[in-house]
């Protein structure tokens, strides 16, 4: 573990060749396999692998290799572990899925593989209820954001707090990306849980061009 987190592969090398427990764990229960996946070092996650370091261990923030490599936007990375048999759901304690990281790291390439994979596109988070298709939208991804609608995310959906993505797009003033939701079936004068409503919060956040298009 020392020897991957220090990013010394002859070390590892050596005592991968020394037949020493690949899945040993840090008091966090962080592995090896772990942080080739966080330096994304394909070859030695490759070493890792070949010697039985198990592709799920994840650590106490429920942190995987998969998670870590969707976090890192690294495409080679995920299909790597994909086809050792990571498993695209596994989420954090958070509930925070590697779609939802991949939707928000913005590559979209991942974001297909993970779903291609089998990643629930619908999965939320723990506490505030947020989805994949919720991170694209706030974050302005509007390529992932067709794809993860295409591929039927709930663009009705709604976070703990009464955010759907439709407000999102009021908060941040994206028309573009109001169009996209609208064309998918999202009215205009759908409220959040709360009651919150896209126009005025668009007016109290100072978003007056995006007022005029809900108007329009």
């Amino acid at each position: 573990i020392n020897a991957a987190a220090d990013q010394d592969w002859i070390s590892l090398r050596a005592l991968l060749k020394q037949k020493v427990d690949v899945n040993a764990t840090r008091p966090d229960h962080s592995t090896a396999l772990l942080w080739t996946a966080h330096w994304n070092n394909l070859e030695a996650t490759d070493l890792l692998l070949r010697a039985g370091a198990k592709v799920n261990a994840a650590d106490d923030d429920g942190v995987t290799p998969l998670s870590q490599a969707a976090q890192n936007a690294s495409l080679p990375m995920v299909e790597k572990l994909l086809k050792a048999g990571a498993d695209p759901n596994a989420a954090r304690i958070s509930g925070l899925t590697p779609l939802m990281t991949a939707a928000h790291t913005a590559n979209l390439e991942v974001v297909k593989t993970l779903v291609t994979a089998g990643a629930k596109i619908n999965a939320s988070t723990t506490e505030s209820k947020a989805s994949a298709l919720m991170w694209a939208v706030q974050d302005g991804n509007q390529e992932i954001a067709k794809y993860l609608i295409a591929a039927h995310a709930d663009v009705h959906a709604s976070t703990d707090k009464g955010f759907t993505p439709l407000l999102y797009t009021a908060r941040n003033g994206d028309i573009e990306m109001a169009k996209i939701l609208i064309a998918a079936g999202v009215n205009v004068n759908e409220s959040g849980s709360d009651g919150t409503h896209a126009l005025p919060l668009a007016i109290l956040d100072g978003r007056g061009d995006f007022a005029l298009f809900l108007l329009d």
